[in-house]
């Protein structure tokens, strides 16, 4: 049986390529954040965003980059300042993410 893509509608397990390419985007975004990169870091989210949702964006590529920019900065491998910035694009980039998600929320004149 092949492997697929564990989703809302189903729960199998993702392939090992799939992993395999969850970790280039890992890669990538930790790049964007580092170095202040905050347009590649926009892209990069709309390029794994048409394949993929903003919450398997959010869970697989963006958290897990995170904790992984912050087990470095704790273990002295990235910088004080490359921490930092990359919290900062971070903050934009999830800023930037929500305002482009539209929401069913409409108010009235009166509100």
């Amino acid at each position: 049986m092949p492997y697929e893509l564990k989703t809302k509608s189903n729960e199998l397990t993702e392939s090992p390529t799939d992993s395999q390419l969850d970790d280039e985007w890992k890669i990538k975004l930790y790049h964007d954040f580092t170095k202040g990169e905050i347009n590649s870091a926009l892209r990069t989210y709309e390029e794994y965003s048409q394949t993929f949702d903003e919450i398997d964006f959010f869970e697989r590529i963006f958290k897990p980059t995170l904790n992984q920019i912050e087990k470095d900065f704790l273990n002295a491998k990235i910088s004080t300042a490359s921490q930092h910035v990359a919290v900062n694009i971070a903050t934009i980039l999830t800023r930037k993410i929500v305002e482009k998600v539209p929401t069913n929320v409409k108010y009235s004149d009166n509100f």
